[in-house]
């Protein structure tokens, strides 16, 4: 079940309240020649970035506060 429309805002708000947006992101990798790489870095980037506030928000606990610390570290988070 999906959560409320404006529950689901407000906690986009607080996630992304002091991370640049996706445009920073990506242009963190521009040094990268392969434009379709550098997005995906970028992407990866800032998802593993949003994920960590989620966590840091909720305060998460024992093996999630493993997760956030995992996310804290993009290299351990990218999938590529």
């Amino acid at each position: 079940m999906a959560l409320d429309s404006k529950f689901k805002a407000a906690i986009m708000e607080y996630a992304t309240a002091h991370i640049a947006d996706e445009k920073w992101h990506v242009d963190f990798f521009a040094f990268i020649e392969d434009g379709k790489l550098a997005k995906r870095l970028g992407e990866e980037f800032i998802s593993t970035r949003v994920i960590y506030k989620l966590l840091e928000g909720i305060e998460a606990q024992d093996w999630l506060l493993r997760a956030q610390i995992k996310a804290s570290n993009p290299l351990l988070c990218f999938n590529i």
